[in-house]
């Protein structure tokens, strides 16, 4: 698993510090990347060209009704303000490009859960690892910072690039969804995957 430093807020008060990382004062940083908020003209960035490209949308389930850009920055918006989600761009320290984003949430506190979701957008930055950098930073953020002792996710069998990244970051497959969702013509079966945090 890929070593993450974060770098969070260090105040007295927990919940004073997690209203600070809700307006992301500070990013997550780990070895090649930051994760940081979003501000709302972030819709008509790359953001939105990602939304255009089939390929890049071709595992996302959203209703192309809300992808358009005032959609986006409403989504935007609302995620920034939820106190149950973390919405984080992912920025290569490198260059500070924005190649895509990772959610944590809906966070469920009596069960101590969260579910992930990414999107890597920008294509040049696929296959070099990025995605297992994030979700093993996000992860720790949960565990450590939130407290939380489980994080899921899920995704299309025929997502192989998703899915590695996933076992990678110390995920683990524990179901299958039969026939879940559908790739093109074919309706493929959806893998949920899990990791247990050391965080109790």
């Amino acid at each position: 698993m890929l070593r993450t430093s974060l770098r969070l807020c260090r105040k007295s008060s927990r919940d004073e510090c997690q209203r600070s990382l809700l307006i992301k004062e500070l990013p997550i940083e780990t070895e090649r990347l930051w994760l940081k908020s979003l501000e709302v003209a972030a819709a008509e960035g790359s953001y939105a060209s990602w939304l255009a490209d089939p390929e890049v949308m071709r595992f996302i389930e959203i209703d192309n009704a809300q992808s358009d850009a005032l959609s986006v920055a409403a989504y935007i918006d609302s995620m920034n303000q939820s106190p149950d989600n973390y919405l984080f761009g992912i920025f290569t320290r490198a260059d500070g490009r924005h190649i895509g984003n990772i959610k944590l949430g809906s966070i469920d506190r009596a069960h101590g859960r969260a579910d992930i979701g990414l999107l890597i957008g920008h294509r040049a930055s696929w296959g070099k690892g990025y995605a297992s950098e994030a979700i093993a930073a996000i992860s720790e953020f949960a565990g450590d910072e939130l407290h939380l002792r489980r994080v899921f996710a899920g995704c299309h069998e025929t997502n192989p690039g998703s899915v590695k990244a996933f076992l990678k970051s110390g995920f683990e497959i524990e179901g299958r969804l039969r026939q879940h969702a559908k790739d093109g013509d074919e309706f493929v079966d959806g893998l949920v995957l899990g990791r247990l945090l050391k965080a109790q």
